[in-house]
């Protein structure tokens, strides 16, 4: 196994400045969720070109790459997502989005290169493999409802005994990884308040309900069930992102639409908190005289590594890049991830790739119009995560 893995990583470094090349035009043809065909078709050409069976949808643009070897022996998973955001990029980069408003602002573009990579590499060495191996392109992990949830139904999991993950991460240096055992990210709810009350002239306030000044009462209430509600030892953040209502400055506002996410790490907690908000919604609503509409959606749960296959990344990547560049991430974030849905089903693990250096401006955090990727993280990843694969196949 260890000859296999110095030659699999030989590999990756012959093929590294490919890997490099196909993540900047990623990069430069971001697709919004739902939207992957560039992505899903670049990557199917390169994965059948090495050999890969490919099972693909008529619902989205993701896919699902198997090697096999023997049907009998153990099957491993890898999985990356595809999406980009609607955000416009100012990195002033060669390599920038071609799309106006649109711009791989969280790494995925890094992700599907790494997976790539990884798949090629393997392939060149596919009569030495002890096990079969699966890749999972996956699209919409940035939309709410999470696109792991469509692949799981089409069979993504199905003969698979182990999954690992991997998420571009600016807040540790390239060439560094952050680990976490157990708990590593939040569950991530949406949810969608609307408040009816009465219009009126703004000068005759007494005649009419002011869906406003409901609101704002209602915003002021749900950012107390954080801090006294509920235990301030399990963490859980309550944000409202929008809030739409008015049509002119001499009338009261009859209408109000708030939407908002709810994160927690804690599932009992999870479960309480939509009768928490509800209760105070209806309880402000009914004292002003106004009606309300309170949906609740649960989506992502808790992302929990499983400690067997953590200590398999760990164990590689002390041997590959040195015990002093694995960080245990020790405490959870409160960001949610939608590969929490595959280790519900099957052991795996996700782990964090460090991608900042300050001289490459690669330190800005996601979501940002500035965020880049430093393409020197790619070798790491893919050594890594191919190393862990063939591990687990052992």
């Amino acid at each position: 196994m260890k000859n296999l893995k110095q030659k699999l990583f030989l590999t990756i470094d012959e093929i590294n400045d490919r890997i490099i090349t196909i993540r900047r035009d990623l990069h430069a043809h971001p697709e919004l969720s739902g939207q992957e065909e560039h992505t899903k078709y670049l990557v199917k050409g390169i994965l059948e070109a090495s050999g890969y069976k490919i099972k693909e949808s008529d619902k989205h643009f993701g896919l699902i790459a198997d090697l096999t070897v023997d049907e009998n022996a153990k099957t491993v998973a890898i999985r990356a997502d595809m999406d980009a955001l609607p955000i416009q990029e100012q990195t002033g980069k060669p390599y920038a989005s071609r799309e106006k408003g649109i711009m791989h602002a969280c790494g995925h573009d890094s992700h599907t290169a790494i997976a790539l990579g990884t798949a090629i590499a393997i392939a060149v060495h596919k009569e030495e493999l002890p096990g079969n191996i699966r890749f999972i392109f996956q699209p919409s992990e940035e939309s709410k409802e999470g696109g792991s949830v469509e692949m799981i139904e089409e069979g993504a999991l199905e003969g698979v005994d182990g999954i690992f993950g991997l998420h571009a991460y600016p807040y540790l240096n390239s060439g560094e990884i952050g680990y976490k055992y157990g708990v590593m990210m939040a569950s991530a709810d949406v949810f969608t308040i609307e408040i009816f009350g009465k219009s009126a002239h703004g000068a005759r306030p007494h005649e009419g309900v002011d869906a406003i000044l409901v609101t704002s009462m209602i915003v002021n209430s749900l950012n107390h069930i954080v801090s006294r509600m509920i235990d301030p030892l399990h963490p859980a953040v309550i944000s409202l992102g929008t809030i739409e209502g008015g049509k002119a400055s001499n009338i009261i506002c009859d209408h109000v639409l708030l939407k908002g996410t709810v994160r927690t790490i804690n599932e009992e907690i999870r479960n309480n908190i939509p009768q928490m908000m509800e209760s105070s919604i209806e309880g402000i609503s009914k004292s002003m005289g106004a009606k309300y509409k309170f949906d609740y959606e649960f989506g992502q749960p808790e992302l929990i590594n499983h400690e067997e296959m953590v200590d398999i990344i760990v164990e590689e990547a002390e041997n590959i890049i040195g015990k002093e560049k694995c960080i245990d991430l020790i405490d959870p974030v409160m960001g949610g991830e939608d590969f929490s849905e595959y280790l519900k089903i099957v052991p795996g693990a996700f782990f964090r790739l460090g991608t900042c250096d300050e001289e490459k401006k690669t330190c800005v955090s996601q979501h940002n119009s500035r965020f880049d990727v430093d393409d020197d993280a790619l070798e790491v990843g893919m050594k890594i995560m191919g190393a862990s694969a063939l591990q687990f196949l052992t």
